[in-house]
């Protein structure tokens, strides 16, 4: 009986300490509420990001300052100021540059780091801009520090000489393409002109580091690792990334996919087949997806897959024309609506992707297809992936999903995983606020049709007016309607009471406002007693 009563006394003890640590570190915003949304034209990481953040930076300080060794009669800098700002200009500089291999590893898709901890690319994002803004402070206060010492030095003069040498300018020229490449990645311009940020980004980063190697090269190569490392993690990239293609496609460099776009669900639908791919895609699987038939065929974007299965619809099946049809009634034969190759591809299993257009690349693919009435049309694509974890949402008895939107998907991509696949089958609500009625009758007709009549979801939509609420058909009995934004606090509360003795995933992907208002709700929930509830957030950005 002792030993009973001690092991449920350290599993409460290592219960409440995971809850308190949840509550206070791993999921809040780093001040009060605001983590997805934007202040002014910078975000704020979640509090666990700028806690290791703030280690980093910490370290980097004490790398710049601590250990210096002042002396009296120092034969080449007479004056202890003359000895401080040697040290620290040259300590600074050293740290900067060997900030390098942090900065690349961590803003690429490939990165070692996220394969060894499990932490998304969005954390390593952030992780990757402030390791760069770091080592930009470090490379100016290296030049500020040099500079005043050659005032002290010589003046004018002696500064003007210093120009006339290589590795002077390559290093100007280095600080000051930091500096602007930090000015041109501020939130506002990624979020408005990414296409336009992501070349400056690259450019900037190759003249950065071709001109660090100009600037030691008076080292005779002591510090040539520091050039090479970062070059060997862009290479390692990109082959990867071409890797990735080949492996999805063997024997041809692109695949054909299927694409349609609903005016009144106001989505494109890309389908594409797997049946070549050496690997089974899985739930909350990412890919990027290039385009070779758009006139800028050398972007790529990422796009979670929203199903997996072996139906293409066709055009008819976007329409509201039909409103009264039951939305779990079964689909036309794909292949009577097609014709051709069109009509080979839908034999296939193919995955899907739910691209809300906007401006840019979306932009152009909608007004592509915006003039294609009858049937998919083919488009060559390249597929770059898989990228993300599946999040083991399985082992919860409980699943809660918050959406906006199109971000909808990631519910979709765990639909039949949690109510068909499972073991132990989950109860599964989905909150989803959305504008069109056309694009949620299709998803709940098509994507989400095969969980719903499992019975274990149960979809919540919300709508903004009366006028936006329509038939539900034969799913009224699972399908709920609210008039108005979803009460997100209330919700997850909800959910949480009831998952009381049981343990809770709380998923939420959509607007800023939305995540971070999930995000606050959890961590009430926490502070209320409820210690089994776990939360993981998919951002529309990064």
């Amino acid at each position: 009986m002792h030993r009973s009563h001690q092991s449920y006394d350290i599993s409460g003890i290592w219960t409440e300490t995971g809850s308190w640590f949840k509550r206070n570190v791993t999921i809040p915003a780093t001040f009060g509420y605001r983590c997805a949304q934007n202040v002014w034209w910078a975000t704020i990481p979640s509090r666990i990001q700028t806690l290791t953040i703030a280690a980093f930076l910490l370290m980097n300080v004490v790398f710049c300052v601590h250990g210096y060794r002042i002396i009296d009669d120092n034969i080449y800098f007479g004056t202890p100021i003359r000895q401080v700002l040697r040290y620290a200009a040259d300590r600074t500089g050293i740290i900067s540059f060997a900030n390098f291999p942090f900065i690349w590893l961590f803003g690429m898709r490939n990165n070692v780091a996220i394969w060894l901890t499990g932490w998304d690319f969005g954390t390593y994002n952030n992780f990757h801009r402030w390791c760069a803004r770091i080592s930009t402070l470090e490379a100016v206060a290296h030049s500020i520090f040099y500079t005043i010492l050659i005032f002290m030095n010589g003046g004018w003069n002696y500064y003007a000489w210093w120009f006339t040498m290589w590795f002077w300018n390559a290093g100007q020229i280095a600080t000051v393409s930091m500096c602007a490449l930090l000015v041109f990645s501020i939130y506002w311009i990624r979020r408005r002109f990414y296409e336009a940020f992501l070349l400056v980004h690259i450019g900037l980063s190759i003249l950065i580091l071709l001109t660090m190697l100009g600037h030691v090269s008076i080292f005779d190569g002591e510090y040539d690792i520091l050039f090479w490392i970062p070059a060997f993690i862009w290479v390692f990239d990109r082959a990867m990334r071409l890797l990735r293609i080949i492996i999805y496609n063997p024997g041809q460099w692109s695949t054909t996919a299927l694409a349609s776009y609903s005016h009144s669900a106001n989505i494109i639908r890309l389908s594409i087949p797997v049946d070549k791919a050496l690997y089974k895609p899985r739930s909350g699987n990412y890919f990027y997806l290039t385009v070779l038939d758009d006139k800028r065929f050398w972007e790529s974007h990422p796009f979670t897959i929203a199903s997996l299965s072996g139906d293409v619809p066709h055009k008819a099946e976007f329409t509201d024309e039909n409103e009264g049809v039951p939305l779990l009634a079964s689909t036309t034969n794909s292949s009577e609506a097609v014709d051709g190759g069109v009509g080979a591809e839908l034999k296939k299993q193919h995955m899907a992707f739910l691209i809300r257009p906007y401006d840019s690349f979306s932009g152009r693919l909608r007004d592509m297809l915006a003039d294609e009435q009858l049937a998919p049309t083919s488009v060559r694509v390249l597929v770059d992936g898989p990228y993300g974890h599946t999040q083991r949402l399985h082992q919860y008895q409980r699943v809660l999903f918050i959406a906006g939107g199109s971000g909808v998907v990631v519910a979709l991509s765990y639909l039949n995983t949690l109510c068909l696949e499972a073991k132990t089958l989950p109860t599964v609500e989905l909150h989803w606020a959305v504008r069109e009625p056309g694009f949620a009758r299709h998803v709940l007709a098509k994507d989400a049709r095969e969980a719903l009549t499992a019975g274990r979801l149960s979809v919540h939509l919300y709508v903004s007016s009366q006028m936006d609420a329509f038939d539900m058909g034969e799913v009224s009995t699972q399908v709920e309607q609210h008039i108005g934004r979803p009460n997100i606090h209330s919700i997850v509360m909800s959910a949480a009471a009831g998952a009381r003795g049981g343990n809770l995933a709380v998923v939420a992907c959509g607007p800023a406002r939305m995540a971070d208002d999930a995000r606050l709700a959890v961590v009430d929930a926490l502070r209320e007693g409820n210690h089994h509830i776990d939360y993981f957030e998919e951002s529309f950005t990064w």
